[in-house]
């Protein structure tokens, strides 16, 4: 089995999303919905469904929503490990 199964298997997801490590917080998937609206406006201006003033409003939600993502934290991960002491021989050199 390879690197590429082993960790994502057969559905594509890694093994610590299938798991349920790393949920999206609220927050974070708040962001996700201004920037999937966001996006759907400016699409829609493209179209001629909406004016392009109303595209520009949603290219400031899709960015409003990408600035929001990247403060603060973004998933909830599982606490982090300590790293393991180093044994040090008679010198005092690991």
């Amino acid at each position: 089995m390879g690197y590429v199964e082993r960790e994502c298997g057969i559905a594509g997801f890694p093994e610590s999303v299938r798991r349920g490590k790393g949920r999206m917080t609220p927050m974070y998937r708040f962001c996700w919905v201004l920037w999937i609206g966001g996006t759907a406006v400016i699409v829609a201006s493209w179209l001629n469904i909406v004016t392009p003033a109303v595209g520009w409003v949603g290219f400031g939600i899709a960015l409003a929503g990408t600035l929001l993502s990247l403060t603060g934290q973004q998933r909830q991960q599982p606490p982090a490990k300590p790293p393991e002491p180093h044994s040090q021989d008679e010198t005092g050199t690991a």
